[in-house]
Formats: C-alpha cells, structure tokens, sequence
C-alpha cells in the first residue's frame, strides 16, 4: 500500500519524527498513528519506544521534520512529553516544529495541566 495523497506538485512532502516517550513500552498506538501518517502522504520516521526527550529533537533535526509527535500510555511517562516542549523551549526551537501528543492519559484536563 502506497501513501493515497500525493504530494503536491513540486512541493516536499511535509516529515514527522514520532515515538513513545521514555519510560514507556507501549506502541500499538503509535504505530497506528505512524500507519495512518504515512498512508496520508507523510514522511515518517519512527524512533520507537522509551525515546529519551533529546534524542526526538536531535532526530528532528537531522531528519528536517516539521512535526514531533509523542505517544505516552502511562500517566507516570506522560511528564516526558512536557521535557520534550521544555527542551525545545530551552533551545529556541519551539517555534520550529508543531508537536502532537497523544495517549491514553491524555485528556482536556492533563493537556493543560502538563502543556497549559
């Protein structure tokens, strides 16, 4: 199966670097989002799981992705996923990379608790 929405014509296709945070193992979620990113014409680099805060921005970097996506089961690893902003915060990069999360801890409650 091939990605079913072409890139546009002369454009790059846009990169996502995804994985689950440190601490955590679960990936069926993950790799349902990378499946999904993929299929809708993404880029997508897969880091795997218990991905340490840094290692997604290094990633980010050298793979030139617009995208940071981060998946956390656990309540307990959901902090990781505020390092990772923390982080690109602290380095000026902020602004350079939309960042998803997602999970099953996630909620309206906890989005603004741990990114608010």
């Amino acid at each position: 199966m091939g990605p079913r929405i072409p890139k546009e014509a002369g454009g790059a296709r846009k990169r996502v670097v995804i994985g689950t945070v440190h601490g955590d193992l679960h990936d069926i979620g993950k790799n349902l989002v990378a499946m999904q990113l993929t299929m809708a014409g993404f880029e997508v680099r897969d880091l795997g799981i218990d991905v340490p805060a840094m290692r997604f921005i290094e990633e980010a970097e050298s793979f030139k992705a617009d995208i940071i996506a981060m998946s956390s089961l656990l309540m307990a690893t959901m902090m990781n996923m505020a390092e990772v902003v923390n982080l690109l915060k602290e380095l000026g990069l902020r602004d350079k990379y939309k960042v998803l999360v997602g999970g099953g801890p996630i909620n309206p409650i906890m989005f603004g608790r741990f990114f608010g």
